[in-house]
């Protein structure tokens, strides 16, 4: 579902989370129980407190785009914020009072496809912010780079979104919202040419 920052404001927190219901079960989602309505409700007013606060004129042209599913990957991102100039991929652990290797796992995955299979993120500054609600000692600060992930604490996401127009002005490409919705799967060239030569290597082999 993809949303405008300032849509996404003026609107209450259970309307957007029945729109995020209805977008989830139109592309394939299992049936939403209490605790995933849940989630969905803290992840909402968490964005609200981190966006609502900032002050920065560019945030009006800013997006999210929840239940992201990319193209071709069976999973669903929490939530994406698409600045002119970031790609922002929010994976948000409700109730979650430590930091879980597996859970930063599941994040670096998400930005990697990204990276590699999303025609519109492979020249864009793609990076993950693990979210856990509970935790009182997550990481501060992070390195805003592509493919880079992190972890913060929900009250340091306003502190982050205030940094977010500095990034890549000079460098990175501008993001279009809705292309960047609605981009094709794409391998990156290099993953072309790795696909092919192995398909070279074991055809050699075999002959």
């Amino acid at each position: 579902m993809l949303i405008s920052v300032s849509d996404f404001l003026n609107h209450s927190n259970n309307e957007i989370r029945g729109r995020i219901q209805t977008h989830y079960q139109e592309t394939g989602g299992f049936d939403v129980t209490d605790d995933q309505s849940h989630a969905w409700l803290k992840t909402i007013r968490v964005l609200r407190e981190a966006l609502g606060s900032y002050p920065g004129e560019g945030s009006r042209h800013w997006h999210l785009a929840f239940e992201y599913k990319p193209p071709r990957i069976n999973r669903w991102i929490d939530a994406v914020l698409l600045t002119p100039h970031a790609v922002v991929v929010l994976e948000f652990k409700v109730g979650q009072s430590e930091t879980l290797a597996a859970d930063k796992a599941q994040l670096k995955d998400y930005v990697l496809d990204l990276l590699a299979f999303h025609r519109e993120s492979h020249n864009a500054c793609v990076f993950g912010v693990l979210v856990p609600t509970g935790v009182a000692d997550a990481q501060t600060h992070g390195d805003i780079r592509p493919g880079s992930t992190f972890a913060l604490q929900p009250d340091q996401l306003r502190t982050l979104f205030q940094n977010l127009q500095a990034v890549g002005m000079n460098v990175n490409p501008e993001v279009d919202p809705k292309r960047w919705y609605s981009s094709d799967f794409a391998p990156t060239p290099s993953i072309v040419q790795a696909a092919k030569e192995m398909f070279e290597s074991s055809r050699n082999a075999a002959g």
